[in-house]
């Protein structure tokens, strides 16, 4: 598997149709990759400047709990629950969305404010989502999640 590196981009830049192939061929090799430790260094070695981290926590289902240690102000943030008992929920935030985050279960969206509550200097904040029930939340008690977080 070998991986493109893109130089000498900022944001705003136009691709030309060469780097565009080169972004695609990226894609395709982290689409057969599951999510890891490798999937951060695929990112960083594809698009010059990307910073990541991937992590767990474990809820305490308090109304907020703040996930430090991430080492940068997340521009992306992707949630999941460890073992999928959570009716397959997925949680987004973007640097972009202000107070609100997706949720997407299966079939489901939703944008509640007190899902993912913030993107923080050194990490992030999650809440107990009573918008639709601690089931749909990302801080049950004992419950491990996963997370990936990425700065432009």
């Amino acid at each position: 598997m070998t991986w493109n590196t893109l130089t000498n981009l900022s944001p705003g830049d136009t691709l030309t149709a060469g780097e565009m192939d080169k972004i695609r061929e990226n894609i395709e090799h982290l689409g057969a990759m599951k999510i890891g430790g490798t999937l951060i260094s695929a990112l960083a070695t594809g698009v010059s400047g990307v910073r990541g981290a991937i992590g767990t926590y474990t809820g305490n289902a308090a109304a907020t709990k703040a996930i430090t240690g991430v080492g940068f102000q997340p521009d992306f943030l992707l949630i999941w629950q460890q073992g999928a008992t959570n009716y397959g929920c997925l949680g987004l935030k973007t640097s972009a969305m202000g107070a609100n985050a997706v949720n997407m279960i299966i079939g489901y969206p939703s944008f509640p404010t007190d899902l993912i509550i913030s993107l923080d200097s050194g990490g992030f904040t999650v809440g107990d989502n009573t918008t639709e029930g601690i089931v749909y939340s990302f801080n049950q008690n004992t419950v491990v999640y996963g997370y990936l977080a990425l700065k432009f």
